[in-house]
């Protein structure tokens, strides 16, 4: 029956972080410079300093892979609060941490690459940014890798409550509906969306 069916027993939480390093920093003495020198107010512009060549292809694929990423888990699941809960039909359980497990995979080999090419580019973008360039703006190789992350967490959707899990079968069906994995589509776009979006700025 209807009634006797709940969210809880046929849908989990799941929660995705993902973090990345903005590779840009404020600079607030060319800031002040800028300013002063066009008799502007001290908050009239801001400058951002790019701090890596705008070449950097192992940075790019990185970035774009985790946007891509980001994008995929919110098109298989639906939202459920403010602060990062969102809710994974049981039935997709098993597709979606085999292919959260591949998405791991593929950004620590991508995370793997940027580590070793840092120091090239960081040597790069010292001769780009010339005067402007500060040693104390760019993390340690050790401290670059923290910057970035996956993780995921799963937690069972409260039995009571929340007004939000006395929805009725027909309800959630349509829910399962909604959100049915399918991986083999999900990877075909994001290959094609990891190659135009390493050739654009990051995320």
């Amino acid at each position: 029956m209807v009634g006797q069916t709940s969210i809880h027993s046929r849908a989990l939480l799941v929660w995705l972080r993902i973090s990345t390093w903005s590779a840009r920093r404020y600079d607030k003495k060319v800031s002040a410079e800028v300013n002063a020198r066009h008799n502007a107010s001290t908050d009239a512009g801001r400058y951002n300093k790019m701090l890596l060549p705008g070449d950097a292809t192992a940075y790019k694929t990185l970035t774009a892979l985790a946007g891509s990423i980001r994008l995929q888990h919110y098109s298989n699941t639906l939202a459920w609060s403010d602060e990062g809960w969102r809710l994974l039909p049981t039935a997709n359980y098993a597709t979606y941490t085999a292919w959260l497990r591949d998405q791991q995979r593929e950004f620590s080999n991508a995370l793997n690459t940027f580590a070793s090419d840092y120091p090239t580019l960081r040597a790069q973008a010292s001769r780009l940014l010339n005067g402007l360039y500060r040693d104390e703006d760019y993390p340690d190789t050790h401290d670059l890798r923290t910057r970035f992350a996956l993780s995921v967490e799963y937690a069972p959707v409260p039995a009571q409550g929340d007004l939000r899990v006395d929805l009725g079968a027909d309800q959630i069906a349509l829910i399962e509906s909604a959100m049915r994995f399918r991986p083999r589509k999900s990877q075909r776009r994001a290959g094609s969306s990891t190659q135009v979006m390493s050739n654009c700025s990051s995320i």
